[in-house]
C-alpha cells in the first residue's frame, strides 16, 4: 500500500465524514489529528504539491494553475471536516525556491527580531 492510500485509509478509518480532494491524492502530505481518538481528524494538502497535480491534469501554466487553485479549492469549506492546506507557495514559487532566489540575489526575508537573515 502506497504513503498516500495509507494517509486516506487511515483518515477513512479515523473520521469517514473527512472530505478528500478529488484527484489530488499526490499533493496529501499528512493527517492532522482532532477529537478525541482522532474521530474528527482531516487530511493535509500541500499547496504547491496541489498546483503541480492541477499542471500535470492539463493546466499547463503555473500561473493559471495558481488561479485555478485561488477560485476553486483554496477557498473551500464544506464543513468541520474540509481538508486543511499547507500553504506553502509563495507568489507562484514554493517557500525553498523563493529562498535560494534571495539567497542568490543576497536579499533574505527580514527577521523578525530585525537581525539580517532568515526568520527564525
Amino acid at each position: 500500500m502506497s504513503e498516500l492510500n495509507r494517509f486516506v485509509g487511515v483518515i477513512a478509518s479515523m473520521n469517514p465524514e473527512a472530505i478528500t480532494l478529488d484527484n489530488l491524492d499526490d499533493a496529501i502530505i499528512g493527517i492532522e489529528r482532532r477529537g478525541q481518538g482522532g474521530n474528527r481528524s482531516v487530511l493535509i494538502y500541500s499547496m504547491s504539491k496541489i498546483i503541480d497535480c492541477l499542471q500535470k491534469q492539463g493546466i499547463k501554466d503555473r500561473m493559471n494553475a495558481i488561479e485555478y487553485y485561488d477560485f476553486n479549492i483554496g477557498c473551500l469549506h464544506a464543513g468541520p471536516f474540509t481538508p486543511k492546506i499547507n500553504e506553502d507557495e509563495f507568489n507562484g514559487t514554493t517557500q525553498e525556491e523563493e529562498k535560494g532566489r534571495q539567497e542568490e540575489s543576497g536579499h533574505l526575508l527580514p527577521r523578525l527580531d530585525g537581525q539580517a537573515g532568515d526568520q527564525p
